[in-house]
């Protein structure tokens, strides 16, 4: 009797530690800090993957004025790259982490923009089939304070009363709850404070993927560092998770009564 429970005890404990291992590489974030040469190749293949789908010629790694760590990628006047994010199938939700420096161009240009784009059709290189569901644009203000201009889902862009500050590494969040369509971000200065948030609804579709396309100005290159992504798992994968330890508790359970 002693050798069953201990041998139903390491089955549990077994299966316990195989579904958190599961679940752990599902929220790992997907990190790129372009310290690597290979910033343009996917990294992490399968369910959950990101690659570049597009980037426009002078788009480099730079050391230059480098934001995190000691390389960042350097979009070059009047370019911009995409990042195609494949999500996992039985995510909840879905996290962006950046950071950005936008550049003050003059002349009413944009300072450099992100939109990040839901992918219909499965082909990140025709730039059919997607729809726009998120946008902001570090816009320069001529001779007023330059401001950020935003577009939530299929609302019409609104110009935010926020004064950016050229060459700043502000920190972009991003996150998106696929079971309720809503999608909110926030802007934070370096020191950790806000410096802009809003929360809004994108339009829902049943794969879930994204592009990420980043921006320059049309004047100066536009710094990027720090992109790190994370998908949640459904409740559900977590509720299986439970189940099997509180199933494999129960065997124990009887094991012992019945010794």
């Amino acid at each position: 009797m002693k050798t069953n429970r201990i041998l139903i005890l390491i089955s549990t404990l077994a299966v316990s530690i195989a579904m958190a291992s599961s679940l752990h590489a599902q929220v790992t974030p997907l990190s790129i800090d372009f310290e690597s040469p290979t910033y343009l190749t996917t990294m992490v293949p399968g369910d959950f993957a990101a690659e570049w789908s597009s980037v426009a010629a002078g788009t480099t790694i730079t050391s230059t004025g480098a934001l995190s760590g000691s390389q960042s990628l350097s979009i070059g006047a009047y370019s911009s790259a995409r990042l195609y994010i494949n999500a996992p199938n039985d995510a909840s939700s879905l996290s962006l982490s950046m950071q950005m420096a936008p550049i003050d161009g003059g002349n009413f240009q944009t300072g450099g923009a992100i939109v990040l784009y839901r992918e219909t059709d499965g082909d990140p290189e025709s730039g059919n089939g997607e729809s726009s569901a998120l946008s902001l644009q570090f816009e320069n203000g001529g001779s007023n304070p330059d401001t950020i201009r935003e577009s939530i889902g299929n609302a019409s862009s609104s110009v935010i009363s926020t004064t950016w500050v050229s060459g700043t590494a502000y920190t972009i969040n991003i996150n998106l709850d696929y079971v309720s369509a809503a999608l909110s971000y926030e802007i934070l200065n370096p020191g950790g404070s806000t410096l802009q948030s809003a929360a809004g609804s994108y339009l829902y579709h049943a794969d879930q993927d994204f592009v990420l396309e980043l921006h320059s100005n049309y004047s100066n290159p536009v710094l990027v560092d720090s992109i790190q992504i994370t998908a949640v798992p459904e409740p559900s994968t977590y509720a299986v998770f439970a189940g099997l330890v509180v199933l494999g508790f129960v065997a124990w359970r009887r094991r012992r009564l019945q010794a």
